[in-house]
């Protein structure tokens, strides 16, 4: 699926011996880097719902128990009701983060109170969800295992967006757009429109890695191609 061809010189102009770009032509490009990670994250989102209703059927199938075989089914009824209100999450959260990346400056950990002591963070921590601390301790798993696998990728995706901003995105899992950290976000935030049961997100984040984290290559190859094509790598 090659997004670049002769059509982008013509969208985006010649620009191959230009040292610079000026407004419309950064806001061309940006658009088309949106366009095509949520193009992306839509069909690997929606493959991963696929793949989970043919998991939990599988359970329902290979248990013995009833009451276990109509948890699943719930589980089934529930993901088929919400999958749609859990993409439009994900997108929209999606979208505000790459925003912000794009032209907000880093987002920074707001500051503790002075009087704020180890004790007072510990007792925070502890008093944390369980099924929260749990999703961010996968999602944290599933990022670092996607920036080890895309590294290349992410690295050369890195030379073209500090051409396109000039130096406003800064280094770090944050700091540039469409990274693993990013996408991981955008779904922790749309698994909020679920029932927080620790079994069932439990299974759609280890889908999530499988069907969306450990397959962001080819976005990452179209993005990488449309910024060879325009010049800004």
């Amino acid at each position: 699926m090659g997004f670049v061809n002769s059509n982008v010189v013509s969208l985006y102009g010649n620009m191959e011996a230009q040292t610079t770009l000026d407004s419309a032509q950064v806001a061309n490009i940006t658009a088309a880097v949106k366009s095509i990670a949520k193009m992306h994250l839509t069909m690997l989102l929606r493959t991963m719902f696929a793949e989970l209703d043919d998991a939990f059927f599988s359970k329902s199938d290979e248990s013995s128990n009833d009451n276990k075989k109509a948890y699943y089914y719930d589980e089934i009824h529930e993901l088929r009701l919400k999958n749609k209100q859990v993409e439009i999450l994900f997108i929209k959260r999606f979208d505000e983060l790459l925003g912000q990346s794009l032209l907000l400056p880093p987002i920074l950990s707001p500051a503790r109170p002075k009087n704020s002591s180890r004790l007072n963070v510990l007792q925070d921590f502890l008093e944390a969800n369980e099924a929260e601390l749990e999703s961010s301790i996968m999602l944290t798993h599933f990022i670092a295992k996607a920036n080890k696998l895309f590294k290349e990728k992410i690295d050369y995706m890195q030379i073209g967006f500090n051409y396109l901003m000039k130096g406003k995105t800064t280094t770090g899992s944050r700091g540039i757009p469409v990274v693993p950290a990013l996408i991981g976000d955008a779904f922790k935030v749309s698994m909020e429109s679920l029932d927080d049961d620790t079994v069932q997100k439990t299974i759609i984040y280890d889908h999530f890695d499988r069907n969306v984290m450990q397959n962001l290559g080819e976005m990452y190859d179209q993005i990488n191609g449309l910024f060879t094509k325009v010049g800004t790598i």
